[in-house]
């Protein structure tokens, strides 16, 4: 998720989670890994081209940026647009939903009524999905930012979520950050991890300057988390000279969607 709902909080606790010695560990890179990009805003037809050209092969898809029953008109046409542009063109794609969120994490607020905020969220994410051209079978991932602990609200929102996800015949992933992966791995369900590593691109709070992580070919192999199909190791990144903020993943597979 990028800078425009990114709360300052959810940013701080995710540099918080740099790799060292004695913390999280990361996979090793003997299988190939896959570049990828999670831009706020659909950048265009001429940028993900020049993107796909450079060696990117995986980006984020919203399908929105809240959910549309607490804040309105957030459904992110841009992108659901251009998904069918997308796969022809050979990319691999990670449709995202964000829904409800914990608290603090983001501008998006937490459920107020979990199991049938949920219910109605689920919904949405189904439907958006099937406009953007997914079929039953192909993944969901729900945008939950920070991690949240068992036994409260929020994980009922999040289960609930993506039992009827499940039930409409999708697969199901979270976004999160990787003291989660234990959580996923017991339910099984797959995770995309946010774990800033020392390269990423960094923002002032204090003057909102942006010190920036530029990107070029060949795209660098960052690490992934153990036990995630992807990590998020770089915030504000730009690549190919344009003027697009964009963060930066590495994957394990070459199209998350494919569950």
């Amino acid at each position: 998720m990028t800078s425009d709902v990114r709360a300052a909080r959810m940013e701080a606790e995710a540099f918080s989670e740099i790799p060292t010695k004695s913390t999280q560990s990361v996979q090793p890179q003997a299988q190939p890994t896959y570049a990828g990009l999670d831009a706020g805003s659909y950048p265009g037809q001429p940028a993900v081209d020049t993107y796909r050209g450079m060696g990117f092969a995986v980006t984020a898809l919203y399908l929105s940026h809240a959910p549309a029953r607490s804040i309105p008109h957030e459904v992110d046409a841009g992108w659901i647009a251009a998904a069918d542009y997308l796969a022809k063109s050979g990319w691999g794609l990670a449709p995202i939903y964000v829904g409800a969120e914990p608290a603090g994490s983001s501008t998006v607020p937490p459920p107020d009524d979990p199991l049938n905020d949920a219910q109605v969220d689920a919904t949405e994410a189904i439907a958006l999905a099937q406009k953007a051209g997914f079929q039953p079978g192909r993944r969901i991932f729900l945008d939950v930012e920070a991690a949240f602990p068992a036994n409260t609200p929020y994980e009922s929102y999040v289960l609930k979520w993506l039992e009827v996800v499940q039930g409409a015949g999708y697969g199901t992933a979270l976004y999160c950050f990787p003291n989660q992966i234990g959580w996923c791995a017991a339910h099984g369900i797959p995770i995309w991890t946010v774990h800033l590593n020392k390269n990423t691109g960094t923002k002032n709070p204090q003057t909102g300057v942006i010190t920036w992580s530029k990107l070029s070919a060949p795209l660098p192999a960052d690490s992934i988390d153990v036990g995630a199909m992807g990590t998020q190791g770089r915030f504000y990144c730009q690549a190919a000279g344009l003027n697009v903020e964009l963060d930066y993943d590495r994957w394990t597979v070459v199209d998350p969607s494919n569950s």
